[in-house]
């Protein structure tokens, strides 16, 4: 979950800019709770995450980060620090933390790379599977396919490769549609694209996510069926304990009704402990 995709090809540009205009127009990020030393964001599927690299067609696309700048500048009428301490990949919606200073940018990017934030995800994914639970360790890299970023499975100790860790469990799911899995999935490592290729790798690819091999009918261009439901860490100032989930987004209908996946009168919750 670490880098936004890569850009489609310039005979596509005229489509991407309409399209990535419509996504803009048609959800935007929400605060779940702010104070003064972070906050904490749901990212809607087919935002960035940060804004795309200066010259490309993505640095014109909506990200998350340039949304808080832009809000924390008209609320103080100065441009405030939006520190990104971990990133969600374009089609992947979601709890997100982001820092307002240096020093709470440097403690929550510790949590992260420490391994002591708890992160949960939900994933519908083509086909089905026999067992109930389990944990993936595989290695990943990073390819490059026909000018995108391509993440894939290689073996134990390849150069430039790194170890990939996820435990899951098969969520019960009555009203989803025929020959799909609902899966919680509980990545220990942060890797690009993890999830998208440990499930793909074993038959299972993601719903809407073309990339890394699903065929399932999905009418919902630059959105895939995995959502950050939520995250577990400390506050960089207080250390208290805070859990922040979120539902999914109105997209996920498509999928089928299953009641767990909408709050019927709250759709974000924050608890503390």
């Amino acid at each position: 979950m670490s880098l936004p995709d890569a850009e489609p090809g310039p005979d596509r540009s005229t489509h991407h800019q309409a399209e990535s205009a419509r996504m803009a127009a048609d959800c935007e990020p929400e605060i779940i709770e702010e104070d003064g030393s972070m906050a904490i964001v749901h990212k809607p599927a087919g935002w960035l995450t940060v804004p795309g690299t200066p010259g490309t067609l993505s640095s014109r696309d909506p990200s998350v980060q340039a949304w808080l700048a832009d809000r924390w500048k008209l609320a103080t009428g100065e441009p405030g620090f939006v520190g990104t301490v971990h990133r969600l990949d374009r089609p992947v919606s979601g709890v997100m933390v982001w820092a307002k200073s240096p020093r709470s940018a440097r403690r929550l990017a510790e949590q992260f790379s420490g391994g002591k934030v708890l992160k949960q995800y939900w994933a519908v994914m083509a086909g089905e599977t026999q067992v109930s639970s389990g944990t993936w360790e595989d290695w990943l890299i990073l390819d490059r396919h026909e000018g995108r970023n391509v993440v894939r499975r290689c073996s134990p100790g390849t150069p430039q490769g790194r170890p990939a860790h996820t435990d899951w469990q098969k969520l019960a799911a009555e009203g989803l549609n025929p020959r799909l899995s609902w899966l919680s999935l509980w990545p220990r490592t942060g890797r690009m694209h993890q999830l998208r290729v440990q499930t793909s790798e074993r038959g299972w690819p993601i719903v809407g996510d073309s990339g890394y091999g699903s065929v399932a009918p999905w009418p919902h261009p630059w959105k895939i069926a995995l959502h950050a439901r939520s995250l577990t860490f400390r506050h960089p100032e207080t250390q208290q304990l805070i859990l922040a989930e979120a539902a999914v987004g109105p997209h996920w209908s498509a999928l089928g009704h299953v009641q767990e996946w909408f709050e019927p009168t709250e759709r974000f919750r924050v608890k503390r402990s």
